[in-house]
């Protein structure tokens, strides 16, 4: 039940990151770099919040401030992971791009949520 809840609050984080990047580099004019870098921090910023408080509820005793530090981390690795897996599904597996992006997302998912459940989130 917790992964569903996880995936739902990531579904709406992305839907937030995609408008804001909209909103940014269309409605504002700002750089298409700078507006995806703010986009992804505000989408990674309540996912956060959706995650601390609806999703891993025993975590809301913990430091907000260290766990949020876990949360953008594994952000981070999986942008990484998400830039290799792309690569190499596209260059070297031949895939086509939405495929490759659609595995590459599927696989982060996971990892994310294992590692922010048993790391980020873990129970005290």
């Amino acid at each position: 039940m917790q992964f569903i809840g996880y995936t739902a609050a990531s579904s709406l984080a992305f839907l937030f990151d995609v408008s804001l990047f909209l909103l940014l580099s269309g409605g504002w004019l700002l750089n298409p770099a700078v507006s995806a870098a703010l986009a992804f921090m505000g989408g990674l910023t309540l996912n956060f919040l959706m995650c601390r408080y609806l999703v891993f509820r025993q975590a809301r005793s913990g430091r907000a401030d260290v766990q949020f530090g876990g949360f953008l981390l594994t952000g981070l690795a999986g942008l990484a992971l998400t830039v290799l897996a792309v690569h190499v599904l596209v260059s070297i597996a031949g895939l086509s791009l939405l495929v490759s992006k659609l595995v590459a997302a599927a696989v982060v998912l996971v990892l994310n949520y294992v590692a922010r459940a048993h790391f980020v989130f873990k129970r005290a």
